[in-house]
């Protein structure tokens, strides 16, 4: 910017477009929320603009008092993380934040993630009608690139049926439950999704004697059908359908897959699974011979066996 006659040119005389630029190097919400607005009119205003958000993160961990404010007032934010813990016990505070969820119109353009306890937290009876506060939280974010969920057994069909409509998905990291009821709510894939993780959880989740459900069959294939741009694939073993699926994909760089042995295993089962995996290798080296492909077993450890 040229100067004339030695006049000093303050951070008044930048433009609009300039300040936004420096507000959304910001990371902080609560500094856009609450110090930004107090400087002057011109400030408050654009402080409320979108795109001064661009750069924000809102991380919600044990329910700090300002989080579930941010959350409900931001109009944008880079990424969203949560990390509630069983530990919580305050009620009106996660009552605060299920409200926020439930009325923020926040748009996040970068990452979701809700790992296992907050979903369990969030999707329980006690809180209100299971799914709802996630599911219709999800349905807003249509510009959302990347998404790490753990999808429990409360109305994962709903979430399902959103998941289907973030058609901009880059990343998609996706935790379920062992006895997840799959019902094609996937079929018609996400196109633009260039890394799938799809794991089951090594654990049963709490309550599991209520369900009595068949294994999740199909949604691994829906996906990488879907995917034409897939290039990175995290997943337990597939079989049937799933595995049919795998061996079309093209244009994969790297696949890795996920295998767990049993506690009690004996020799004799260790020997027939290590089998079954050099023989899957050995199909998966045939069909995709440019692909890094990498087993990983969890468990397996035959020091403990007699």
């Amino acid at each position: 910017m040229a100067c004339q006659d030695n006049a000093t040119v303050g951070v008044d005389d930048l433009p609009d477009e300039l300040l936004v630029l420096v507000f959304s190097k910001l990371a902080d919400g609560a500094t856009l929320l609450d110090v930004l607005p107090l400087v002057c009119k011109r400030w408050c205003r654009l402080a409320c603009d979108p795109a001064s958000w661009a750069g924000v993160r809102i991380v919600v961990g044990d329910l700090e008092g300002h989080e579930a404010r941010v959350l409900l007032h931001a109009p944008a934010a880079k990424t969203l993380e949560f990390g509630l813990t069983y530990s919580i016990s305050d009620h009106f505070r996660m009552r605060a934040l299920r409200s926020a969820l439930r009325r923020s119109r926040v748009a996040v353009h970068g990452t979701i993630s809700i790992p296992e306890e907050t979903s369990v937290f969030l999707q329980e009876k006690y809180w209100g009608d299971p799914g709802i506060s996630i599911a219709n939280f999800l349905a807003r974010q249509k510009d959302l690139r990347e998404l790490r969920l753990f999808l429990w057994h409360i109305d994962e069909d709903r979430i399902l049926l959103v998941i289907a409509t973030l058609r901009r998905l880059h990343k998609l990291d996706l935790v379920t439950v062992q006895d997840l009821q799959y019902e094609d709510q996937l079929a018609e894939g996400l196109p633009e999704l260039r890394e799938l993780w799809l794991r089951s959880s090594p654990r049963p989740p709490r309550h599991y004697w209520y369900y009595q459900r068949s294994p999740t069959v199909g949604l691994l294939a829906d996906l990488v059908r879907g995917a034409r741009a897939l290039r990175v694939l995290h997943t337990d073993v597939p079989h049937g359908w799933d595995l049919e699926a795998c061996l079309e994909l093209h244009g994969l760089q790297r696949l890795t897959l996920f295998s767990r042995s049993g506690t009690y295993y004996t020799h004799d089962q260790l020997d027939q699974l290590e089998h079954q995996l050099d023989q899957l290798v050995s199909e998966f080296a045939s069909q995709m011979p440019d692909v890094d492909l990498q087993v990983l077993v969890v468990g397996l450890d035959r020091s403990g066996l007699a």
